[in-house]
């Protein structure tokens, strides 16, 4: 269905109710109430067979009687109703509307698909779109439009926040006012039964009241459509998302629930749609206001200015925790920083201009470092001091950055007294941050916005002509497997397809008995190692299943006794399939993984990263 029904959400000039209600609790009287309460100008008309007033409101019976076409519609009435009130709705030619059904939550799931069926199937026969089921509706701030079952009245902003959970748009909402945070539109998804991501990202992405797009999301649906409408939205603007789900097992594994999908797989499809992923609210919504004001940013290497040494250091700890680079400087740069402050300038990386720096220091200092070519971005981050004047060193902050197009970010740490300091800068756009971390993170999050967007506009290199795989040798192995009714390959059978392919492997062999590892061995040649081969033992290395730099065949013959005789010993039970035997790989060489696996929601994907007893530790991938 188009995308320019969404009009009828986003921007409806009238609402109709169906199922306003007077009972307090009542879906259809919360609605009411929460529709009236904002600052909507257009007209709100109720539908109910059983008033012929809601709220001091003239009620209709039904949707024939309305004196005009709504643009919106909230269906308040019982689930099993809903059909038949969107058919009717888009016979009238109604755009949209929010299904937010009492007891839908509750039935049974068979009963939730024949509704769900049923309402889809109205809906596409007349066109009309829906926002839920089973979600809290949606917020339109700047033309207040409250057609949600929250009593809330957030602010108009920039940011479009779409949420996945109920219970967090609600708490977002409570969030947002505390910290002064506007919003162009609200949404609680709900089951999604039209409506998704992908919709509403092709709608956000052209609407000029919106300049970032902020998700809660658990899960998706078609991983296809959400990422191709994704990637042409985070190309337009900021796209951040938040998205639970990161828990591990005991031995380090990723956890997923059946159907959901690795959330290590989501977040590298979250990196090549080009959206930044965030992992608490609050840091979601600075990432977006710092992405919003902060100049572009073209590298990671981030320059501290300030007049306390140790917040500085603190600082720079917590940027190459992060992952991004403490700036160096040039020697011209060096020599008249030190001109201008003194010898002892620099402490451990950072720009130490001492306690007493005054405004006119603050602005030459950062002049200098914003000619340097080096610093990607500055931070300058003040500590109060009583014969200095914070307002006075932001005003100098203030007046400097405003003639230079690198980034700068700003902390001033106190609270009451740093409040008009904090005020200077908001009005100038400079982002600006009450703690050093915060700051910090602030600078990273751009950092990593900019490598997604890097890799959202990369293409993948042409493959060379002289590239001619052994593609039919590689289908035979694969073949082979299947007709033995396997579904996964041997470490041998793994190596051969890599080979096919100009992989380089090191050679091995699957065997049986102790003379098949030991023609095994002389075929390979020595040294050789020999590992134990059982579907109970996952690690051979840990029952002493791998003995490696084997010589000669007497060693081979009494390490391939020992290591099938713990591995009975150690895994009482485990069946014991054979041996791999495999050609010893020359020092230096470096142990890869390389795994091919199918997410349940995005498909095949590969794994690629350290391999050996290490990976582990070190998730490198």
């Amino acid at each position: 269905m188009s995308v320019a029904n969404l009009d009828g959400l986003f921007k409806p000039n009238s609402v109709a109710v169906v199922g306003a209600s007077e009972e307090p609790d009542h879906v259809g009287c919360v609605v009411m109430r929460n529709l009236l309460a904002g600052k909507f100008l257009g007209p709100v008309m109720p539908l109910s067979e059983d008033y012929d007033r809601v709220l001091g409101v003239d009620a209709y019976k039904s949707v024939d009687t309305l004196p005009l076409t709504p643009d919106l519609a909230v269906i308040c009435t019982p689930p099993e109703t809903a059909p038949d009130a969107i058919y009717k709705l888009g016979r009238r030619g109604v755009k949209a509307a929010v299904a937010l059904c009492p007891g839908y939550a509750k039935l049974p799931p068979h009963a939730k698909w024949d509704i769900q069926e049923k309402m889809l199937s109205a809906a596409e026969e007349e066109g009309i779109r829906i926002l839920g089921p089973s979600g809290l509706g949606l917020i339109i701030p700047p033309i207040g439009l409250n057609a949600s079952l929250v009593a809330a009245d957030p602010p108009k902003g920039r940011i479009a926040f779409v949420s996945q959970s109920a219970s967090l748009f609600t708490g977002v909402l409570d969030w947002a006012r505390a910290h002064s945070v506007g919003f162009s539109s609200v949404l609680s998804l709900g089951d999604q039964l039209d409506l998704e991501y992908n919709d509403l990202f092709d709608y956000l992405s052209s609407d000029p009241n919106t300049r970032s797009i902020l998700l809660y999301l658990e899960s998706v649906s078609d991983a296809r459509k959400f990422m191709s409408a994704a990637r042409a939205a985070a190309r337009n603007k900021p796209v951040l998302v938040v998205k639970p789900g990161r828990r591990r097992g005991p031995g380090g594994e990723p956890l997923a629930k059946p159907g959901q999908g690795l959330d290590e797989v989501y977040h590298e499809a979250f990196r090549r749609a080009g959206m930044l992923r965030v992992f608490e609210i609050d840091a979601l919504f600075d990432a977006a206001q710092t992405l919003a004001r902060a100049q572009q940013l073209k590298g990671d290497r981030l320059a501290i200015l300030t007049n306390g040494g140790s917040v500085g250091v603190m600082c720079a700890d917590t940027l190459v925790e992060g992952g991004g680079k403490l700036s160096g400087f040039s020697d011209q740069t060096r020599q008249e920083l030190k001109a201008l402050l003194g010898p002892n300038w620099l402490r451990d990386g950072i720009v130490d201009m001492g306690l007493t720096a005054s405004p006119e220091q603050y602005a030459q200092a950062l002049t200098l470092l914003l000619k340097d070519k080096e610093p990607n971005a500055v931070l300058v981050v003040h500590v109060p001091f009583a014969a200095v004047q914070g307002q006075d060193v932001a005003q100098a902050i203030v007046s400097t950055a405003a003639k230079s197009q690198r980034p700068v970010f700003t902390c001033w740490l106190g609270h009451t007294a740093a409040e008009p300091s904090r005020a200077l800068f908001g009005k100038a756009g400079i982002p600006t941050y009450a703690t050093p971390d915060k700051a910090v993170s602030a600078f990273l999050h751009m950092a990593n916005h900019r490598r997604t967007q890097e890799l959202l506009m990369e293409m993948p290199a042409s493959l060379p002509s002289d590239f001619l795989p052994d593609m039919e040798g590689a289908m035979g192995v694969v073949e082979a497997v299947l007709e033995e009714g396997r579904s996964e390959l041997t470490e041998p059978e793994a190596k051969v397809i890599l080979a096919s392919y100009g992989i380089p492997v090191i050679r091995s062999r699957l065997v049986r008995t102790l003379d098949e590892v030991m023609e095994a061995a002389q075929d390979l040649g020595y040294p050789v190692a020999i590992k134990i081969v059982s579907p109970d033992i996952p690690q051979p290395f840990d029952v002493g299943g791998v003995v490696l730099d084997i010589e000669d065949p007497d060693e081979l013959r009494q390490a391939a006794q020992a290591i099938r005789a713990r591995a009975r010993k150690l895994e009482l039970g485990a069946e014991i399939k054979g041996f791999i035997v495999q050609k010893m790989g020359r020092r230096g060489a470096q142990e890869l993984l390389i795994q091919a696996q199918v997410d349940p929601v995005f498909g095949p994907f590969l794994r690629f990263g350290q391999g050996g007893l290490a990976a582990k530790l070190s998730q490198d991938k």
